[in-house]
């Protein structure tokens, strides 16, 4: 009897956890459905098809007191791509609030308008896929941890226009490797904290730090800083799978760019292709810099590929499970969790039977010889 309630605790335990691991393994949190809705004087709307968020009026993001309090909370671990629709005659949006796209882990591509003169506190911080993002010429002022854990951000230009940095603004931008500042400011305390792969480091006359403003991290202010009055910007076009080369003949672009100066280049179209930046903009930090824009196959195409494969004749090799689409690793090991789980729930069901056979066995043998 004991060992009969000892197998069946196992079996429930087994079952709670494969369904636990299956579950985390197969997907975790879904995607955001469709959302739209008000923030201040701005209306958004979230399209779950290519996960971007549009924001549209004028005037002010509004502050928040925390991530949790934003409008668009409800999708914002699932945005992608945010973008700005307003221009500057209008007024365009002026300023981003406290906490206005704090921790969109997914967030990859955003372009901020050149109408915005002020970026709030912890307004991008841990947006931990953003790589690239331009700083207008208009912003005057940058909160405290705007940009605080932004771990793929590559480079950052801070225009003559910032006046006002707040403290440990871009702590913790681990892939941080090149800072360009243009005009006079004062950096506060823990600004550049923890940017282990800092390497370029130039600044503008006037610059000040505070002595912590590069605690940890890879380079720090002196005299070898002085920017540089020109740069050459490289943008290369690779496909997903790593082939270098997205177009034939080649379509990359190398340019020298004076200090200061805008640049802008417009991802050029590849059938089939979508590439993860639509736009490469930004400002000359007098510093060669080179970009990379990766091509990847659109949803359609995928679908007919796999289309095209479940069709193929008999005699054409069947892809491999792990290869079709929807199937991913995880859910693979998730599956054969599952039936190791249900082999041994059997097992343990028969080896079950059997001791309550062999009980009811000896108890019959018994009660015979008591009788007799």
């Amino acid at each position: 009897m004991k060992n009969k309630k000892i197998l069946k605790s196992a079996i429930a335990f087994l079952l709670i956890a494969v369904v636990a691991f299956s579950f985390s393994a197969c997907g975790g949190t879904p995607k955001a459905s469709d959302a739209n809705g008000t923030a201040g004087t701005l209306n958004w709307s979230y399209t779950s098809n290519d996960q971007t968020l549009t924001i549209s009026g004028s005037g002010d993001i509004p502050s928040s007191a925390s991530a949790d309090d934003v409008s668009w909370a409800n999708v914002r671990q699932s945005v992608v791509t945010i973008k700005f629709v307003g221009s500057a005659e209008t007024g365009g949006i002026t300023s981003i609030g406290d906490y206005a796209f704090y921790y969109m882990p997914n967030l990859k591509t955003v372009e901020i308008p050149a109408s915005v003169t002020t970026i709030g506190k912890s307004a991008f911080a841990f947006c931990e896929k953003l790589e690239n993002i331009t700083i207008p010429a208009n912003v005057a002022n940058i909160g405290e941890r705007a940009f605080e854990g932004c771990s793929a951000l590559k480079a950052i230009v801070l225009p003559t226009s910032v006046t006002a940095l707040g403290q440990s603004a871009f702590a913790y931008c681990n892939s941080l490797t090149d800072v360009s500042i243009l005009g006079s400011v004062s950096l506060p305390a823990y600004a550049f904290r923890n940017c282990k792969s800092l390497s370029n480091l130039n600044v503008s006359e006037g610059v000040t730090a505070d002595a912590t403003a590069f605690d940890g991290a890879a380079k720090t202010l002196d005299n070898s800083n002085a920017i540089g009055t020109e740069g050459t910007i490289t943008v290369k076009y690779v496909l997903e799978d790593g082939t270098t080369n997205a177009f034939e003949p080649s379509q990359d672009r190398s340019e020298v760019k004076p200090l200061g100066e805008a640049y802008s280049y417009a991802s050029p179209e590849k059938e089939g292709y979508i590439p993860d930046q639509t736009v490469v903009s930004g400002v000359s930090a007098g510093l060669n810099r080179e970009i990379i824009v990766k091509y990847m196959k659109n949803a359609e195409e995928t679908a007919a590929e796999t289309q095209a494969e479940t069709q193929a004749p008999a005699e054409t090799e069947a892809p491999a499970d792990n290869e079709k689409e929807g199937v991913t690793a995880s859910t693979i090991i998730a599956i054969v969790i599952m039936g190791v789980v249900i082999v041994a729930i059997i097992v343990g069901a028969v080896l079950l039977m059997r001791s309550d056979k062999n009980n009811r066995s000896k108890g019959k043998n018994n009660s015979d010889k008591n009788k007799k």
